[in-house]
């Protein structure tokens, strides 16, 4: 039961992953002007850019890990033999709804 419901929690990862995308590029939009600062190496919206890009890698590994995942529980539940259990499973597992919904 834990392993399957692993694609829930990489579902959230993602979605924290997503929400630091939109804080960055929101903070970068409203404070950088490009301006060089100081004597530093780099500049903010480099450090920003760097920082947003690192992020977006760390997403499409993460939905990548989601599509694996989600082949790996449908397999699974493609041999359950009840019909009516495939579709209970099916609905808890890969679509993440609550008991309640489903009943």
């Amino acid at each position: 039961m834990k392993e399957l419901n692993t694609l829930y929690w990489l579902k959230h990862e993602k979605a924290r992953i997503e929400t630091q995308i939109k804080e960055l590029t929101f903070l970068s939009a409203v404070s950088m002007n490009g301006m060089p600062s100081g004597n530093k190496v780099s500049s903010p919206v480099e450090r920003f850019n760097e920082r947003l890009e690192q992020l977006i890698e760390k997403l499409q590994r993460k939905c990548a890990e989601i599509v694996s995942e989600t082949e790996r529980i449908e397999e699974y539940i493609e041999n359950i033999e009840d019909a009516e259990i495939r579709v209970i499973a099916r609905m808890r597992f890969i679509e993440n709804k609550t008991f309640q919904e489903i009943g």
